[in-house]
């Protein structure tokens, strides 16, 4: 008998090509949503649950192992998901709070990448990025008529998160040593 173990591997390129796009189709579902209510519970449902099975599948191809932090919050992730589809929320409160929340990293993490220096391009995208999804994420949650739109906003910044991790994809690798110092 032999012994053969398959052996997975996709490249990180790849990885980001396949998140970034998944990125894309859930923000243009997102944004087509306006008018039909319940298809904002199937895109966020759809997008947990797709969220986790990648995490716990990048988490295995990379450690060998689905059962690690990161797979338990996968878990979490799927299982969120499959609750949107059964029971259904209204994901104003939790858009306009995952905007905020976000934002916040994102200007935490730019205010750092400039203390640190690390490449000014990088941390000033960091950090306007930031403050857009922070403001809207407050002006989503403090302004109830902005908040009709909260769906077109997210989808949004999904599209936009997306076409940056594409277009950081094909960036040759001397460029991305660049963007990462």
């Amino acid at each position: 008998m032999s012994d053969k173990t398959t052996k997975i591997t996709i490249s990180s390129k790849g990885m980001l090509i396949i998140e970034s796009t998944l990125l894309l189709i859930i923000g243009i579902l997102f944004c087509c949503s306006v008018s039909v209510n319940q298809m904002v519970n199937y895109c966020l449902g759809i997008l947990l649950i797709l969220c986790g099975i990648f995490t716990i599948v990048t988490c295995y191809i990379q450690k060998h192992t689905a059962f690690s932090a990161e797979g338990v919050s996968a878990s979490g992730l799927i299982s969120l998901g499959v609750f949107c589809f059964l029971v259904g929320f209204n994901f104003s409160a939790f858009i306009d709070l995952f905007l905020a929340t976000a934002g916040a990293l994102l200007l935490l993490d730019g205010v750092i990448g400039l203390i640190s220096k690390r490449n000014t391009t990088a941390v000033i995208v960091e950090l306007v990025l930031g403050a857009v999804m922070l403001t809207l994420g407050l002006c989503l949650w403090l302004i109830p008529k902005f908040g009709t739109y909260s769906e077109v906003v997210m989808g949004v910044i999904f599209i936009v998160l997306g076409v940056f991790g594409l277009v950081f994809a094909f960036l040759p690798d001397s460029k991305k040593k660049n963007l990462s110092k």
